[in-house]
């Protein structure tokens, strides 16, 4: 990729926060979902393998946070195979750069798909 990845002029730290901030659930063995303020991340695949995918990417400034939680979980420099966004919210990609930029993998989302022009 020959782009710059960058976001908008309005990328900030939200101050909102949820009773569950900083609560990780193992739901099944191989998926573990964790809240980062108002919203949930999810790690799907098990903790004794290097197979794991990482859908959502929290909220802004959240990629420390989500790193610490996937070494926790899987190790020490343990990275996911590929991020998988559910959608474009700002709570939801809220790290997803930076997480690139430092594990250096793939991110799948939906395309958007813009209305045609009415003419």
């Amino acid at each position: 990729m020959n782009q710059e990845l960058n976001y908008g002029t309005d990328y900030k730290f939200v101050p909102v926060t949820s009773v569950g901030n900083g609560v990780g659930i193992e739901i099944l063995p191989d998926l573990f979902c964790y809240t980062i303020q108002i919203v949930n991340i999810c790690l799907v695949g098990k903790p004794e393998s290097d197979e794991f995918v990482l859908v959502d990417a929290g909220m802004p400034k959240s990629a420390n946070e989500i790193i610490s939680v996937i070494e926790e979980r899987f190790g020490v420099n343990s990275r996911p195979k590929a991020v998988i966004l559910t959608h474009g919210h700002f709570d939801h990609v809220g790290g997803v750069i930076e997480l690139v930029k430092h594990w250096g993998i793939s991110v799948y989302a939906h395309p958007l798909e813009l209305p045609s022009s009415q003419g």
